[in-house]
Formats: C-alpha cells, sequence, structure tokens
C-alpha cells in the first residue's frame, strides 16, 4: 500500500454533497495547501520499510485528523490529497528498481488539474 486513496477522497467528496469527485473536477478547482501537503507527507508510515500495509484504523487515526484539522476548503483538501497521492507514488516507484528484469505496469486515468 503507497497511500490511501479512494476513501479519503470520497469522505472530502461526501462533505461537499458528491458521492464521490466526478472527473477531478473538485479537486481541480481548488489549490494546494503547502502546509497541509507537508503534514501528509511527514507522516513516518511513508519513511516505514516495507512490506507494510494501511489498515482503516490507521486512516481513521492517523490520517484523516490531519485533513478535518486543516481550515482549508474542501476543494483545495481535495487537490492537495491528489497531490499528496501523486508525490507518494512517485517516490514509491522511485524506490523500487526495476533494473533486474522486472517490470511494472502502472494504468492511469487522469484528467488535467492544470499542473
Amino acid at each position: 500500500d503507497i497511500a490511501p486513496v479512494n476513501i479519503a477522497l470520497n469522505v472530502l467528496a461526501n462533505a461537499l454533497g458528491k458521492e464521490y469527485d466526478d472527473n477531478g473536477d473538485l479537486a481541480a478547482s481548488g489549490t494546494v495547501v503547502p502546509e497541509l501537503l507537508d503534514a501528509l507527507n511527514a507522516l513516518p508510515y511513508y519513511s516505514e520499510n516495507s512490506p507494510k500495509s494501511l489498515s482503516r484504523e490507521w486512516l481513521d487515526v492517523e490520517f484523516m485528523p490531519i485533513l478535518s484539522g486543516s481550515s482549508a476548503s474542501n476543494e483545495d483538501k481535495l487537490h492537495t490529497l491528489c497531490i499528496h497521492i501523486a508525490e507518494q507514488v512517485q517516490q514509491s516507484t522511485n524506490s523500487h528498481s526495476c533494473s533486474d528484469g522486472t517490470r511494472m505496469l502502472v494504468t492511469v486515468v487522469a484528467r488535467s488539474m492544470g499542473f
């Protein structure tokens, strides 16, 4: 597990009256909140060695309080969370070498957020 994604994103979309952020429109309307991004990226989970696994309990106790403690708008939280997810995927990908002939399949469905 690299980072929490759907549950965290959906909690924020739900707070805006949506089941989920269709096409990422809500996140795209926000802006990054640097202090929130820094707090999410500083979670000790990300510096732990693999194998590791995320749990709903970890999300509820460690991750979501950082989001809910921010005074940013939910759109800004969504945008920042998307940046956080992308950074964690990049960090995880960069830390795993495929030089031994292993391959990695990456599938992406994305909408431009203007960055």
